[in-house]
């Protein structure tokens, strides 16, 4: 019995060791608890009978970035809107046109390598042209400018190779950048260079302020001219223009609207026309390209470009088949970014035609955009989200992007209006399979958001972009 009795004395202290050592340990919360309760409790400790006791907390927020996955950064690249390819020669001066309508003019001797050595053999121009919220998103081009959302007007990223190898601009030398659309002081856009972050958004750097396009009255420079053996311009086309024998036998006719660049020398160049059968603009082409110089537009003593429009009428049941329509009156002087042009042949004031300039100093993305004002309360957005997910916020009835602070566990958007309308535009790439989400959320001060994924493929994504640039 007595070694009964010590047995299970024996058995039971090991037990209790046991017991000790596999105890779990405490979890965090509990941890933060007991430290917060020592520290508040120890002045009463130490000096029980003092009249005043004071204990400051200082609360800070520790939050960990997290990595996109590689997978879903190969999935959005391939998404990425083809961009346009142009060869110039170095040499000479060339001027190019987007399919959306951005011309781009280079100066010659312009390029130079990565050693710093001028480049004279062919130049590849680079162009990608993105004016809809479809676009960028497809771009996949999400950025603020040093924190503060934006408002797009559009943007276009401009790169040049030869040999192989990417180019620079000489120092000094600029693009001359015309965007298809007009600006006006009012509406506070401006000019910013993309500067790349290291987790892919853009930071836009604003490249000078824009004190919008003046027009002035045209007494205050001189139009261009044109005179050749007694004929005016439009009379001149009249004469020259020809009904191309191709387009007879086909019975083809078309109304084509032309515009053209009369530069400081009163040389025609970057001659474009719109909507037309390819037949009816190489005829149009071959008669400006080789008609005699102008007298080119001045202004305080100093020649400057014209973009002049004309509308040429094809119609072979006609009797006079050819009909050249020229507005001579209509003349407004623009200035834009410090520089000045004249828009010729057309009002300029409400013209779809009428375009805004901007020197490029450099290479890489431009953007026309302004800044939301966002005085008074802040929204603060936390959509839950992995190292999976691409996360996007649009503004409502804008053309914003904005990109998030991508975060282990979600993504967190800052600096937003409070009560604005946003969506929420979500891909997620895993194994090989797709997801997406798009959400509207009106913004409350504080916003945590769960995504409702729906599954799908590259097609699918494309689709949500589309929708979402319509609402927008």
């Amino acid at each position: 019995m007595r070694k009964a009795l010590l047995l299970f004395a024996v058995s039971f202290l090991f037990s209790a060791c046991n017991n000790q050592t596999t105890e779990p340990k405490p979890d965090a919360v509990r941890v933060i608890k007991d430290t917060f309760a020592q520290t508040i409790m120890a002045p009463f400790n130490e000096a029980p009978k003092a009249e005043k006791i004071y204990a400051r907390v200082n609360s800070s927020e520790d939050h960990f970035l997290r990595k996109q996955d590689a997978a879903l950064g190969h999935m959005l690249a391939d998404m990425k809107n083809k961009p346009q390819h142009f060869v110039i020669n170095a040499a000479q001066p060339s001027e190019i046109e987007g399919e959306q309508g951005t011309k781009l003019a280079f100066d010659p001797n312009s390029f130079i390598d990565k050693d710093g050595k001028e480049i004279s053999a062919p130049v590849d121009i680079e162009l990608k042209e993105c004016y809809s919220l479809e676009q960028m998103l497809m771009e996949n081009i999400a950025g603020n400018s040093d924190g503060k959302v934006m408002d797009n007007r559009g943007m276009i990223y401009v790169n040049a190779w030869a040999n192989g190898q990417q180019l620079l601009l000489k120092e000094g030398e600029k693009i001359n950048v015309r965007f298809p659309f007009a600006l006006h002081q009012k509406e506070g856009y401006r000019f910013f260079y993309g500067d790349e972050l290291a987790n892919g958004a853009m930071n836009w750097l604003p490249v000078q302020r824009i004190t919008g396009q003046k027009y002035f009255e045209p007494k205050e420079f001189t139009r261009p001219a044109f005179s050749y053996n007694g004929l005016e311009f439009e009379n001149y086309l009249h004469e020259t223009l020809t009904y191309p024998e191709d387009a007879k036998r086909n019975e083809l006719s078309a109304r084509v609207e032309v515009s053209f660049l009369v530069n400081e020398s009163g040389r025609v160049t970057d001659v474009t026309t719109r909507e037309s059968y390819k037949i009816f603009r190489n005829e149009i082409a071959r008669v400006l390209t080789n008609m005699p110089g102008w007298t080119a537009a001045s202004y305080n003593g100093k020649n400057i470009p014209s973009m002049v429009h004309v509308d040429i009428d094809f119609n072979i049941r006609r009797l006079d088949q050819v009909k050249v329509e020229f507005s001579k009156t209509e003349a407004s002087l623009v200035n834009s970014a410090g520089n000045s042009y004249v828009e010729y042949g057309t009002d300029a004031k409400s013209s779809k035609k009428a375009s805004a300039m901007q020197p490029m100093e450099k290479l890489g993305w431009l953007n026309c955009g302004r800044t939301i004002d966002t005085k008074g309360t802040l929204a603060d957005v936390i959509v839950r989200a992995d190292s999976k997910s691409d996360i996007k916020l649009v503004l409502k009835n804008r053309s914003s992007v904005s990109a998030g602070e991508n975060c282990i566990g979600y993504s967190r958007f800052r600096n937003l209006p409070v009560n604005s309308e946003v969506y929420i535009m979500a891909v997620r790439y895993d194994e090989g399979k797709i997801e997406y989400a798009l959400q509207p959320l009106k913004l409350q001060k504080q916003n945590v958001v769960s995504l409702a994924w729906k599954k799908g493929d590259e097609a699918a994504v494309q689709k949500a972009y589309k929708r979402l640039n319509a609402k927008s």
